[in-house]
């Protein structure tokens, strides 16, 4: 439904969200109070549903795309960035994820 609305709009994402936010469905009890999965919280949580023992680059590349990095805490500080290594290090860790 929703990519048909995208399509019919010429890609124009202004109606289409109006049309989402206005909907019943968004506004039903199921979708009340929900928490929206982080893209890590998802890749974890497929990897952990579908008995993936590690993450491969694929999905660590995806994730960096989308601004996620591994274990690296947000700052509030403007123009403070991570020590050089650091990321790769700690990456290189979450290679190998919990099990369920």
């Amino acid at each position: 439904m929703v990519a048909a609305l995208i399509r019919k709009n010429d890609f124009n994402l202004q109606p289409v969200m109006s049309t989402v936010l206005r909907s019943n469905l968004f506004f039903s009890d199921r979708a009340y109070r929900a928490l929206v999965k982080s893209p890590v919280q998802f890749i974890v949580g497929s990897y952990q549903l579908f008995g993936v023992p590690k993450s491969d680059l694929a999905a660590l590349g995806a994730l960096r795309r989308m601004g996620q990095i591994c274990f690296i805490r947000p700052t509030s500080k403007a123009g403070t960035a991570a020590r050089p290594g650091s990321t790769a290090k700690r990456c290189s860790r979450a290679r190998t994820l919990p099990p369920a």
